[in-house]
């Protein structure tokens, strides 16, 4: 599992590398909000959203696969967390 995937996105440069629609590739910004499915980015040009299943993302020099992602911040963070501690549920 990637490091980025367990934690926060916000505020971390993005680069789109790979898309299944063209007009998302190259799009490049800071990452600025976050949905379940969705990704904000802080671009020159706007801040569009991207669908988090569409993309995948070069982050800071790591690749990582939007698919991979499509939980709610808050429940992506808490849920790698609470398996890397070896935890069986409950609070984190």
């Amino acid at each position: 599992m990637n490091a980025l995937e367990r934690d926060e996105l916000i505020g971390r440069r993005a680069r789109v590398v790979a898309a299944t629609s063209k007009s998302y590739e190259g799009i490049e910004g800071v990452i600025v909000d976050e949905t379940r499915e969705m990704l904000r980015l802080r671009t020159v040009k706007g801040e569009p959203w991207l669908p988090k299943k569409c993309v995948t993302l070069d982050v800071e020099g790591e690749r990582l696969e939007g698919a991979d992602i499509r939980f709610r911040p808050e429940d992506r963070i808490k849920k790698v967390r609470s398996k890397s501690s070896g935890s069986t549920g409950g609070e984190v």
